[in-house]
């Protein structure tokens, strides 16, 4: 797979992430969010001194686009976004729009379906951004991983993975259920960190 280079990936990472590490993972963790409430963060939204314009495409997928200037002109960065939830948690994953082509010529028909396998979770390779804090129509707000926290979970045998030569990209590679059942309520404040919260707020709508 390509890496999460994109200008909106790597401004997530330096708020989230000190160092630009980041926790890429095969499974995604809990289920997709219906499409009806990934819809409400369609808009125009602020994340440090980034412009970013987010819309829903299908199925609970998000698209969010960011405009850079490089090479004398203007140029714009696309990730896609998934919420899910797992249990009374919500978190988010980016994927990279080169790993997701499958998906960029679906017209978006229905959005209103709810969840549906076009959030193919054994096909892509999900980038953890956070868990999310809070969500509403104004501020969207999200804890980001501990870095370390996971690579202890791994040196532990809590999770299958590995970590890069350059010790700045972890990835795992559990199996859902495995996955899944490494989260509970208890521990969350252990994996995301809580004290240093991302904020994001909308400008403005679509």
């Amino acid at each position: 797979m390509s890496r999460f280079t994109p200008l909106l990936l790597a401004a997530l990472l330096i708020c989230l992430l000190p160092g630009c590490k980041s926790i890429i993972t095969e499974q995604y963790i809990g289920e997709p969010i219906a499409a009806q409430d990934a819809q409400e963060l369609q808009g125009v939204w602020k994340m440090e001194k980034d412009v970013i314009h987010v819309k829903l495409i299908e199925n609970g997928m998000l698209v969010a686009a960011g405009v850079e200037w490089k090479d004398d002109k203007f140029e714009v960065n696309e990730i896609r976004l998934l919420i899910t939830e797992h249990g009374d948690a919500r978190f988010l994953f980016a994927v990279n729009v080169d790993d997701d082509d499958e998906h960029a010529d679906d017209d978006g028909d229905d959005e209103g379906e709810g969840k549906d396998d076009d959030a193919d979770n054994d096909e892509q390779e999900w980038l953890i951004c956070g868990m999310v804090i809070r969500s509403d129509n104004d501020v969207f707000v999200l804890a980001g991983p501990k870095f370390d926290r996971f690579k202890k979970a791994l040196e532990a045998g809590d999770i299958k993975g590995e970590l890069e030569e350059n010790g700045n990209t972890l990835e795992i590679e559990s199996d859902k259920a495995a996955l899944d059942a490494l989260f509970t309520e208890d521990n969350l404040h252990e994996f995301f960190d809580m004290s240093k919260p991302m904020v994001i707020t909308r400008i403005g709508d679509l």
